[in-house]
């Protein structure tokens, strides 16, 4: 509709048409926040996203160029030590058992090793099959009698069997605080051989302290199962090293199946010794006193030996030294057993380790 202006103009009484506003500019997408020291890490997203990169974190985390705090000579030996397990953990899947067996058994330690296993078996069987039956004799006053092997009725056995689990006990601590200190002293072989020898000794001496009072035949047999437990670890952690690689998986469980032949061995010729003896136990734990102080011996000849060996460094019976070149081939460095050794891939062989 047309009207007339102040000033005579025509104009329309009826709104003007709304002009379109312009549409605003796409946002330029947003990119995450840099992860540094100064800026805090963004939430972690969920379900199977949340684990994948909780796992990525972890590997990326442990790796040696995350760990801050080592010397560039500790970081090459880490991957050093890295690239050598995962060229034996393949060299492993591609090796035959019986492979891997024969490098064992023709490593210029094994007999020594196994001589010290069946010792081991010989003793620990007769630990475990007559410490109750030592003990109740000695509470009847009759370890060295004829009648030591005597049977007894169920109920006057109870304390028999109820005192013979404080040797257990005490073994089971000494067990623990010889390794946390083997761990400490980076040291093996005086914590395997030391024990050892304790035991042997206190274990010949107890015919005569049981002769003074059986409750110092009671604290003997304590002390001898307390020693002769605390070196166990370190046995098994210088067996490991002795094999590092892809023969260790074989290596260890071997071994256990030679010290199980020296208890198989053990138990029936101690029991005939007993039944055949007029003195009761006193032959016996002579026996076992001599023995493991063989094996304590034997420990030393070991150390001796790998001292002057190339796996002196990794027994922690030398320094190592400053800085050593990592062979490529299988057969240095890591394991006994002609080629027991671990491989080494170029890259790592071309680095050279600082400790």
């Amino acid at each position: 509709m047309l009207v007339r202006g102040p000033g005579g103009e025509a104009r329309t009484n009826e709104p003007a048409p709304a002009v379109p506003a312009p549409a605003p500019a796409p946002a330029p997408p947003s990119k995450p926040p840099p992860i540094g020291p100064s800026s805090p890490p963004p939430s972690p997203p969920r379900g199977r996203r949340a684990a994948a990169a909780a796992a990525a974190a972890a590997a990326e985390a442990s790796s040696p160029e995350d760990i801050r705090s080592l010397s560039p000579g500790q970081l090459a030996t880490l991957k050093t030590d890295l690239a050598a397990e995962m060229a034996a953990a393949k060299e492993r899947r591609a090796t035959p058992s019986w492979q891997l067996v024969l490098r064992v058994l023709r490593g210029r330690y094994a007999p020594l090793i196994a001589v010290i296993h069946v010792i081991a078996g010989f003793v620990s069987s007769i630990f475990i099959y007559w410490s109750p039956v030592i003990i109740m004799s000695l509470l009847q006053g009759s370890a060295l009698t004829p009648q030591a092997a005597a049977g007894s009725s169920a109920k006057g056995s109870l304390p028999a069997v109820g005192l013979s689990t404080v040797p257990a006990v005490v073994a089971a601590v000494s067990c623990v605080a010889t390794a946390a200190h083997a761990q400490r002293s980076k040291e093996l072989f005086m914590h395997a051989s030391l024990p050892l020898l304790g035991a042997g000794v206190v274990t010949s001496f107890f015919p005569l302290l049981t002769r003074a009072h059986p409750a110092a035949g009671f604290v003997a047999l304590v002390l001898t199962l307390a020693l002769a437990l605390a070196a166990n670890p370190s046995i098994s952690s210088i067996l490991a090293l002795l094999y590092k690689g892809p023969a260790e998986v074989v290596a260890l469980p071997l071994f256990d199946a030679v010290l199980t032949a020296g208890a198989v061995i053990g138990a029936p010729l101690s029991g005939l010794i007993v039944q055949r003896s007029s003195s009761g136990f006193t032959w016996v734990t002579v026996m076992m006193g001599l023995l493991i102080c063989t094996s304590s011996a034997l420990l030393g000849v070991l150390a001796v030996w790998v001292a002057h060996g190339e796996q002196a460094e990794d027994l922690m019976l030398r320094p190592r030294r400053r800085f050593r070149l990592v062979s490529q081939s299988g057969s240095g460095g890591g394991g006994d057993g002609g080629g027991a050794a671990e491989s080494v891939p170029k890259a790592a062989a071309a680095a050279a380790t600082a400790v």
